[in-house]
């Protein structure tokens, strides 16, 4: 006789994946911070941005961060910026700002807020300063330390060359870099830093 047939064994069942993990939280962020500290206004003729790699033109409403500097290259060049604070920058022709930095520090111990100009003419409309953020005109001979004035500052670049400051309003105090010496100039005067001329803040001539 023909052997019985056997059942079929039914299908096991097949377990169903484990779910991926989930991927992981991503970490803090390695990107530096880039802080704007000013906005480029108004531009007349040829004017470089200076970002440390390459000098392109300047174009009215950029931004500018910390570190950059501006250049006006020819003797008919101006431009104006306009700083996060509310203070406004005017250079004229052959001037050269190295850089701009705002510093975000807190306490006595902060340096301020530090602008390096390398040669030519600056002129700065300034709003009152918090007493531990001043802003600081750094040339090649002085520097001017700020806490809200209008000013304008003629450097003559070289060894033997000058800083001139002029205060229209405000006070200011002007220290040579060479010495340590300062002068506290006040409205309508003027000093001069320089190894050349005594450190002193003289009433400016009429007609300047």
């Amino acid at each position: 006789s023909a052997p019985p047939v056997m059942p079929e064994a039914a299908p096991r069942p097949v377990p169903a994946p484990k779910p991926a993990p989930p991927p992981p939280a991503p970490g803090p962020s390695t990107q530096p911070t880039v802080s704007v500290v000013a906005r480029i206004e108004r531009v007349h003729g040829e004017v470089r941005v200076l970002n440390g790699v390459e000098s392109p033109s300047a174009r009215e409403g950029a931004s500018m961060v910390c570190g950059m500097g501006i250049r006006t290259t020819t003797r008919n060049s101006r431009v104006s910026l306009v700083l996060s604070d509310g203070t406004r920058l005017e250079l004229e022709g052959e001037t050269e700002v190295s850089q701009l930095f705002e510093k975000d520090a807190t306490g006595k111990a902060a340096r301020g807020k530090p602008i390096v100009i390398a040669k030519g003419i600056v002129t700065a409309q300034i709003p009152k300063q918090p007493v531990n953020q001043p802003m600081i005109f750094s040339t090649p001979h002085a520097e001017a330390k700020v806490v809200g004035t209008t000013l304008r500052l003629i450097v003559d670049p070289g060894e033997k060359g000058a800083t001139r400051l002029e205060v229209a309003e405000g006070k200011v105090r002007l220290t040579r870099s060479r010495d340590g010496k300062f002068a506290d100039v006040s409205a309508r005067q003027t000093a001069t830093g320089s190894s050349r001329v005594d450190l002193s803040s003289k009433p400016i001539p009429r007609g300047l």
